[in-house]
């Protein structure tokens, strides 16, 4: 069933290019299933505060982080995962891609400079350029 799971999500993956990658994990926060193989059994995400936040009910997104596997910047989005009884079973994490949200500026008219900015809480910003 995990490998079943886990060719889901790869699909899913490849249907919406902007994710890095999905994954599926379990109420304690180990990794069940996973776009990339790697991440199965050999990650956790309890101590995420994305996947505290899921567990219980809400849908998170994360501060922009870099993705050190593919070298791109992301922001992660975990949702809960609920059962028949409609209680948490476990979290659907996914990283998204900043690079992607070029498709989408690049053909906007942005103010007077044309740069759109993405601020985490940390300081990091990330400026992206409209060709308008």
């Amino acid at each position: 069933m995990r490998e079943t799971a886990s060719m889901q999500l790869a699909e899913l993956q490849k249907s919406y290019a902007f994710f890095e990658f999905l994954a599926l994990a379990n109420p304690t926060g180990a990794v069940v299933a996973a776009s990339k193989a790697d991440l199965v059994d050999k990650k956790t995400l309890a101590e995420y505060t994305t996947f505290q936040g899921a567990l219980k009910g809400d849908v998170v997104m994360a501060d922009t982080a870099l993705d050190a596997a593919a070298a791109t910047p992301v922001f992660m989005v975990a949702v809960p995962v609920k059962q028949a009884d409609q209680s948490v079973g476990g979290v659907l994490f996914g990283a998204i891609n900043l690079f992607y949200f070029n498709q989408f500026i690049e053909r906007m008219k942005i103010g007077q400079t044309g740069y759109a900015y993405v601020y985490a809480q940390d300081g990091l910003t990330w400026r992206i350029r409209s060709r308008s």
